[in-house]
C-alpha cells in the first residue's frame, strides 16, 4: 500500500470554481482509494480498481462532483509516487481542461514528462540540447501535438528548475 501526498487541483462543479484536494492510496492488485474534499465543503471517497475498470463513490457515481474530476482521477491513476508534476488549466478545442504533466524516468535513468488530460496519456517531452522535444508513443490514434501547449509546459518547467 502506498499513500500519496494529498494534490490540488482546480475544477469546475455545478458552474462554480472550485480547488479540489485528493489523497490517493493504491492498494495491492490495482486497487486506487482516491479521498476528495473540496472547497464549498463536499467531500467523498472514489474508488477504483484497475483491473474491471469499475468507478464507484460513496454517494453515487453519478454525482456531479464525480463527473467533473473523473479524468483527473484516471490522470492520478499513472502518477509516479514522490515525483515532480504539473497541473494547471488550458483551453482547448473551446473547452477548458486540466493539464497533468509527470515528471518520469525511462529505463536507462533519462528524466522525461508525460503529459495527460481527458484523462488520458496524450504524449511526452524531454529537452534536447536547450530545446523541449515533444512525441507521443500512442499507437491507436497519435494525435496531432499542440505546439501552444509544449511551449507552455516547456516554460513551466524551465521555471520550476530554476527555483
Amino acid at each position: 500500500m502506498i499513500t500519496y501526498p494529498p494534490i490540488k487541483f482546480e475544477c469546475r462543479v455545478n458552474g462554480k470554481e472550485l480547488l479540489a484536494e485528493v489523497e490517493t492510496t493504491a492498494h495491492d492488485g490495482g486497487k486506487f482509494e482516491f479521498c476528495t474534499k473540496f472547497s464549498d465543503g463536499y467531500s467523498d471517497t472514489v474508488f477504483h480498481d484497475e483491473k474491471s475498470g469499475v468507478w464507484e463513490t460513496g454517494h453515487g457515481k453519478t454525482t456531479a462532483y464525480f463527473k467533473k474530476i473523473k479524468d483527473d482521477l484516471s490522470a492520478l491513476l499513472f502518477y509516479p509516487a514522490f515525483k515532480h508534476y504539473l497541473n494547471f488549466r488550458h483551453k482547448l478545442a473551446n473547452q477548458v481542461v486540466n493539464i497533468w504533466v509527470f515528471e518520469t524516468e525511462t529505463e536507462n535513468r533519462n528524466v522525461v514528462y508525460t503529459i495527460y488530460y481527458h484523462g488520458n496519456y496524450r504524449f511526452e517531452m524531454k529537452k534536447i540540447r536547450g530545446g523541449w522535444y515533444a512525441k507521443t508513443v500512442k499507437q491507436d490514434r497519435p494525435e496531432t501535438i499542440d505546439e501552444e501547449l509544449i511551449e507552455k509546459i516547456g516554460k513551466m518547467i524551465d521555471d520550476r528548475i530554476k527555483k
